[in-house]
């Protein structure tokens, strides 16, 4: 049985993080020449979060934390786009 309690939080908590990282990495994409974008920052922080979020439910379902999960949340990712 999936443990619906473990998916909210888990929706929620790695937002400050993304925020953070996103805000990290569109620095270094500044460092290098690119313009500062609120567009940029936002898909930087979008795919961190929706990364995240693919792998909660995962979690949820097994009741642990796996590399498997990262692989998979990570190739479906890099499959999307």
């Amino acid at each position: 049985m999936v443990n619906t309690r473990h998916i909210a939080p888990c929706l929620v908590d790695p937002i400050p993080h993304a925020v953070v990282m996103g805000g990290i990495f569109h620095g270094f994409d500044a460092m290098q020449g690119a313009p500062l974008s609120l567009r940029m920052w936002g898909i930087y922080a979008g795919g961190l979060w929706t990364y995240q979020a693919m792998i909660c439910p995962m979690e949820a379902i097994q009741g642990r934390r796996s590399s498997l999960h990262n692989v998979a949340s990570a190739g479906i990712m890099g499959y999307i786009g």
